[in-house]
Parts: structure tokens; sequence; C-alpha cells
């Protein structure tokens, strides 16, 4: 497997990454207070899995340009959505699929694939 396609991979892994830390944040948000931020495990456990997506990211600009890791970095809207769908039971209407498939179509177009 050559670097780019590594690369590659790590970056979609570390956008799922990213959903996963936003439904951790999302459940923390029920319990949040400030005094109390360094005792709500979700909070935490959000932002941790922040800081582990981040390193995907860091090893795909060793080789990959940024003006194409940062654009592909918006396939964590797209886990977001879905994962809200999924996990959290929220609705998602025709329209936030249409904006799904616009931000699918523009990764597309400034990947070159």
């Amino acid at each position: 497997m050559n670097d780019v396609m590594l690369a590659y991979g790590s970056i979609i892994l570390g956008t799922l990454i990213n959903g996963f830390a936003a439904l951790l944040l999302k459940r923390g948000a029920k319990d949040f207070k400030l005094r109390a931020l360094l005792h709500n495990r979700f909070v935490i456990s959000g932002f941790c899995l922040y800081l582990f997506s981040t390193a995907f990211f860091v090893s795909a600009m060793k080789s990959l340009p940024l003006s194409i890791v940062y654009p592909l970095s918006s396939l964590s809207y797209v886990w977001v959505v879905v994962l809200s769908c999924f996990a959290l039971g929220e609705h998602v209407g025709m329209n936030k699929w249409i904006g799904l498939t616009i931000i699918l179509l523009g990764i597309m177009l400034l990947s070159n694939w």
C-alpha cells in the first residue's frame, strides 16, 4: 500500500473518529456544568477522541498537500449527520441529505477523485 492511499485512509478514519467524538460531546452536554468539566466522562472522552483524530490528519499531511487534506476533513460533517440519525434517532430531512450530497461532490472535486 503506498503512502498516498494510506493518507486517504487516515483521513477517512480520522473523520469517523471525529464523528464519534461529536456524539460523546452531545451526550456530555446533557449533564454539562463548567465547574464539573473534569468529572464529565463523556466530554473528556470526546475531547480525547478529537485529539486522537488529529493524529490521523497530521499523518495524512505528510503525504498529501494541505489543500487536499483540509477539504477532506469536511467528511466529518457527513459522519456526524449519519451517526446522529442512527445513534441518536435524530431526524434527517431531505435538505440535509441534499447538503451532504453537495459536500461529498465538493470533496470529490477538490480531491481530484
